[in-house]
């Protein structure tokens, strides 16, 4: 019997899988991370509440986490190009939205 390694296929139908169901991989990755972290918060507000906060704060970028993330998977090579370019944009959006949560 021939044996064959299937290890690059694998990889293969989850992409493929990833392109058929990329907003329901959006909304279950938003939701995960977001509500994850704000659960997470709501157990260190009485012992910690500055990483309480902080934790806040990035659950609120579940969704663009998730749309970074996603778009990395799918288009890698698409996105090292646009990263290198806008990175500078991302980071000051980021600090900028981070700024004003904490200023609310």
């Amino acid at each position: 019997m021939l044996r064959t390694n299937n290890a690059g296929a694998g990889r293969h139908t989850h992409a493929l899988s990833l392109q058929q169901h990329t907003l329901l991989a959006f909304f279950g990755l938003t939701f995960v991370r977001s509500w994850s972290l704000w659960g997470l918060q709501s157990l260190l507000v009485d012992g910690n509440p500055i990483s309480a906060r902080w934790l806040g704060t990035i659950a609120a970028y579940g969704p663009t986490l998730a749309a970074i993330v996603l778009a990395a998977l799918l288009h890698p090579k698409r996105q090292t190009a646009v990263w290198s370019q806008r990175r500078l944009w991302l980071a000051g959006a980021v600090l900028v939205g981070t700024v004003w949560l904490i200023e609310r």
